[in-house]
């Protein structure tokens, strides 16, 4: 399974089309808003069978199922190396600022 963060992106900077590039355990993606903008970064890990994957459990009163989430360890890694290229993109790219909103899980 592959852990990923995904912010979006506040900055000044065009791509032709989305692209991702990987970096020893890691990839690193753009994705555009189709009008050669880019619109999100993202980078993800592959994380072992050790981790504990998402469950969804009946839930009780009003809540019908409860999603039982827990963060994987190398989260934090992943949002050191965000903060990372947004340091380095605020030169290069013209990034102003990543707006992080949620982590996502991707199979």
């Amino acid at each position: 399974m592959k852990y990923r963060v995904t912010v979006n992106v506040d900055g000044g900077t065009s791509v032709s089309d989305d692209f991702s590039l990987a970096i020893q355990e890691y990839t690193i993606g753009v994705v555009s808003d189709g009008k050669q903008n880019i619109k999100q970064l993202y980078i993800e890990k592959r994380i072992g069978e050790d981790e504990e994957l998402p469950t969804l459990k009946p839930g009780t009163g009003l809540a019908k199922h409860v999603f039982e989430y827990k963060r994987p360890a190398c989260t934090d890694g992943l949002i050191e190396k965000l903060l990372y290229l947004e340091s380095l993109g605020s030169f290069w790219w013209h990034i102003r600022s990543l707006m992080f909103r949620a982590l996502r899980n991707d199979g």
